[in-house]
């Protein structure tokens, strides 16, 4: 509510100013429009009419600033010119408010298309960042993964490679055969103590910690 109350506050300020803006050429034609001189109300007619298709890009955005810029001048010089009451004059009238008429209709789509547009690009940047987030989320789930697998193969290799010496040097010393079976439940046993912690922390004591592995 507090970021909309300024954004409101400036719409009607702005909405305001463009009507007073054209509400004066609104009422120029009343003054400076001579009766019966055909040159300068045509031209005056053009410079009007230019006014209004020349603003209508800035307005657009905003509905109501659309109908407070062209309908106060265009209807305040179609006025001027049928209170005139010539042929010509009247002529021009009715060509005005049907330029009105158009103009309206065309400024009401452009204000259409870019709320479409503005909407989608909107849409398009909150799911961008979600798919950020998800990503992210990935690559923290696959480092934690790496981080454990690299921990557990650390803490497997090397008491591996101390029991594959200590069995080699049984073999070489010529030990039994029930020695080197002792052997082989020792390492399994010694393997399962090692893996536990990693697996599954809270099962067992941690006996590598223990032997200051």
């Amino acid at each position: 509510a507090g970021a909309a109350q300024p954004a409101t506050f400036w719409a009607r300020r702005y909405v305001r100013e463009v009507a007073i803006n054209s509400t004066v050429w609104g009422l120029a034609p009343w003054f400076m429009l001579p009766p019966g001189n055909t040159a300068l109300t045509a031209l005056f007619v053009l410079i009007v009419l230019g006014l209004c298709t020349a603003g209508m890009a800035s307005v657009a955005p905003l509905r109501r600033a659309i109908w407070a810029y062209c309908c106060p001048m265009v209807i305040g010089l179609a006025t001027a010119l049928l209170w005139h009451g010539t042929a010509f004059d009247m002529t021009a009238a009715g060509c005005a408010l049907a330029y009105l008429v158009v103009t309206l209709r065309f400024a009401g789509q452009q204000h259409r298309l870019l709320t479409t547009s503005l909407t989608a690009r909107f849409e398009n940047e909150a799911l961008a960042e979600q798919l950020a987030q998800q990503v992210s989320l990935t690559q923290q789930s696959s480092d934690e993964k790496t981080r454990f697998l690299a921990t557990a193969s650390h803490d497997l290799r090397q008491p591996v490679h101390a029991i594959a010496l200590f069995g080699a040097v049984l073999w070489r010393g010529g030990r039994s055969r029930g020695a080197l079976a002792g052997l082989g439940v020792g390492m399994v046993v010694w393997l399962v103590m090692l893996a536990a912690p990693q697996l599954a922390p809270g099962f067992g004591l941690n006996i590598p910690a223990m032997l200051g592995l």
